[in-house]
This record gives structure tokens, C-alpha cells and sequence, in this order.
């Protein structure tokens, strides 16, 4: 009932956990209850037969034909999920009052909102604006499914883009970090490509507020991808619990839960989160070693992110990859605390130069991995060893 998620909600706020709500403007399912006695026949754009006009590029593509562009507004995703027309006023308020409603009975968090391209885009600036006036410091993130930088970065708001869609929109995701990550895991990939994506924050109104990721619902979780090794996906999610963004983890993530190709298999339930389950993930003794590994691991760089401001709130410089040396540094750093990341891409190991951060700290420096605990001092003229596809979250102390 509404009375158990909102207890559901008041219940995570005692335990210090936000609840976001995954909110979809653009679509109802075909069993929904208007399907059975519309209100209107004006609530619904189009029929099943206009199914796959996936023009998402065609709001930003100085050279598409308009009438693509309404295609993308009026067309189902799929043939079980009607198109819900947002231009029709009565839609346009109830949607907007309903939002309100419910951010207000339950006090959600904050919205992810689904396949963000493809409703009305004045509707969705509408929405958006009654929302913040309501609730200033709220935030949304919008689904914009693509992998070019410039692409999502016409859709946040603030936006200075030829082009820009002029959105009232926060934060976006980043897919074009994920696809890259997904490729390195993968084997495919290199660091080199990773740091390319990053480079290009310069398309972004405030690249700090981007939604980062290496899997979601909707794709095979990384450890899948990476064929249950464990190295580059450690390093993967190093970066982005290290670099700029707000980083998101999918269930499961922390302890390596490996999933599938289906949906079936990559959304399934937690071993121990319901009765009669055979272990429990919860505890250590129901991990099997290389879970427990990498649980500690995430932990590890939870912990440093929570504890280490600079991880969260410091500038970013980049010490980029180059032709065959896949060696990713970059520091983050605030007025009284310095952290050095450095990711290796070879499978084999290396002596990282260090020389390039010569002219800003002294030869000798002192540092903590913040993952393991061990301190050392690391000498920039001899440079720093690191196993093949290993990662490093150094505190300079």
C-alpha cells in the first residue's frame, strides 16, 4: 500500500539511507488502468506500429528533419508500453501534481528520471521547475542513453552548447564513462579511452554533478564482462569512487555477484535477503573468499571516500595514459589534503615515472594506501612500482 513505502521510506531515513524514486514521464505499461478507460483518447501519442523511432539525436542534430523529432516525442518504446502525451494540459498537470504528491506523503530523496530524450522537453522543463520551487535543494537525474560526451551534455542544465536543449536538469549520466570502463574491463579497452571521456568535462555545465557508473539494471554487471576476474573491475570502480562525479553502484556490485546475460539473471534477488536461502552474502562466513576480497575492497574505498573530503570535493588533475605507457595518475586535492590515484593498464609490472609531479611536491613524500593501510615513502626520482592491473589510492601525508 502507499502507507508501507512511505513507512518504507521513513524507515530508511532512521538508518541513514536516501530512497530515489525512478520516476518515468514518458511511458505507462499496457496493463495500466487508463489503458482499460482513457480520460481522454489525447493521453496517448500514437499506436504499437510506430514502435523504434529511437531518433534520440534528432533534438540536437542541426541538420534532422522536425518531423523525426516528433517521431522521437509520439512513438512506444516497446509494444507493451504505451506513449504517454505530455502536450495535453490535463496530462501536463496531473503528471506535475502527482510528482509533487508524492515527494511530499512519502519525502523521497530524489528522482531518477527514465528515457529522459524522448517525452516533451517544454513538459519536462515544467516539471522540473514546479519540482525545485517546491524543493530547492532537490536533485533529478536524468536517463540520457548514449555514449557522446556532447550528446549528454546538451541535456544538463546550464548548458552553454550550440544546440543545448535548455533543460532545467541537474545531472545527467554518464554512459560514455561506463561504456568506456565496460570496454577496459572487458579486455577491449584501454585507460587511454578512459581518460579521453573524462577530458572532455569541458562539454559539461558542472561535470561534478554527473551520475557515474560501470553497470546498471539494464546491463551485464561488470564482473560478467570481465569473465569473474576481479583486477580491472577493482580499478574501475577505484575510479569512479575517486574521480569527479557522484558514483553509483549496483546491488550485488560489492561482493562481485556475477549475474548473467538475461535480465532474469542480472537482476537477481541477494542470497540472504529472503527466507529459505541457502547462505547469506550479509555475513563474511556466507562470502566465499574471493566475494569476501572484493567486499573488502569496496569497503575499503567507501570508506576512504567518506572520510578523505578531496576524493569528493577536490580539484582534479589529470597525469594522462600515452602511447604504450597505460599508467592512469591523477591527483585530488583541497587546501590541506592531497590524494594520488594511479591505475596500471599493462599486464605486467611497472615502475610508474613519476617525474611530472616533480615541480609540485618535494622528492621524498610520505603516503598511506588508503586501501590497505600500508604507508611508505615513495622517492619521485625512483618512481613507484605496481603490480600488473593494479590500483593505488595514495594519501600524501
Amino acid at each position: 500500500s502507499n502507507e508501507d513505502y512511505r513507512r518504507f521510506v521513513e524507515e530508511a531515513h532512521a538508518r541513514d539511507i536516501k530512497v530515489i524514486f525512478d520516476h518515468v514521464n514518458n511511458h505507462i505499461g499496457i496493463n495500466h488502468r487508463w489503458m482499460s478507460d482513457l480520460p481522454a483518447k489525447s493521453w496517448i501519442n500514437g499506436t504499437p506500429e510506430l514502435e523504434r523511432s529511437h531518433y534520440k539525436l534528432s533534438p540536437v542534430d542541426p541538420y534532422a528533419d522536425p518531423h523525426t523529432v516528433e517521431l522521437l516525442k509520439g512513438f512506444w518504446f516497446v509494444p507493451g508500453m504505451p506513449d504517454v502525451n505530455q502536450r495535453d494540459p490535463f496530462v501536463a498537470t496531473y503528471r506535475i501534481q502527482n510528482t509533487l504528491w508524492w515527494l511530499e506523503y512519502t519525502g523521497l530523496d530524489g528522482i531518477r528520471e527514465d528515457t529522459y530524450p524522448y517525452p516533451d522537453q517544454a513538459f519536462l522543463n515544467r516539471w522540473e521547475a514546479a519540482i525545485f520551487e517546491e524543493y530547492p535543494d532537490f536533485n533529478i537525474v536524468g536517463e540520457i542513453w548514449e555514449g557522446l560526451p556532447a550528446y549528454t551534455a546538451a541535456y544538463q542544465a546550464g548548458s552553454m552548447l550550440p544546440g543545448a536543449v535548455g533543460t532545467n536538469l541537474p545531472t545527467v549520466m554518464d554512459f560514455a564513462l561506463m561504456d568506456a570502463a565496460r570496454e577496459y574491463i572487458s579486455g577491449d579497452g584501454r585507460l587511454m579511452d578512459v581518460y579521453n571521456v573524462i577530458a572532455q568535462d569541458f562539454l559539461y555545465a558542472n561535470p561534478d554533478l554527473l551520475l557515474t557508473f560501470i553497470d546498471n539494471h539494464d546491463v551485464s554487471r561488470a564482473i560478467f564482462e570481465a569473465k569473474g576476474e576481479q583486477f580491472r573491475v577493482r580499478q574501475m570502480l577505484a575510479l569512479i569512487l575517486t574521480t569527479r562525479g557522484i558514483p553509483q553502484l549496483l546491488y550485488g556490485t560489492e561482493h562481485g555477484m556475477m549475474g548473467g546475460a538475461s535480465h532474469v539473471e542480472l537482476r537477481a534477488d541477494m542470497p540472504g535477503g529472503f527466507p529459505g536461502d541457502e547462505r547469506s552474502v550479509f555475513t563474511e562466513e556466507g562470502r566465499t573468499e574471493e566475494e569476501n576480497a572484493m567486499f573488502n575492497f569496496v569497503r575499503a574505498l567507501l570508506q576512504a571516500r567518506q572520510n578523505h573530503p578531496a576524493l569528493t570535493e577536490g580539484w582534479l588533475t589529470n597525469y594522462p595514459p600515452t602511447w604504450g605507457r597505460e599508467i592512469y595518475m591523477y591527483v585530488r586535492e583541497t587546501e590541506d589534503q592531497t590524494i594520488l590515484v594511479i591505475l596500471n593498464g599493462h599486464e605486467s609490472v611497472r615502475t610508474v615515472d613519476l617525474s611530472e609531479l616533480a615541480w609540485r611536491f618535494p622528492e621524498e613524500i610520505s603516503v598511506r594506501d588508503l586501501i590497505t593501510g600500508r604507508e611508505e615513502t615513495v622517492t619521485i626520482q625512483d618512481g613507484y612500482p605496481i603490480e600488473d592491473l593494479g590500483v593505488r589510492v595514495l594519501l600524501l601525508q
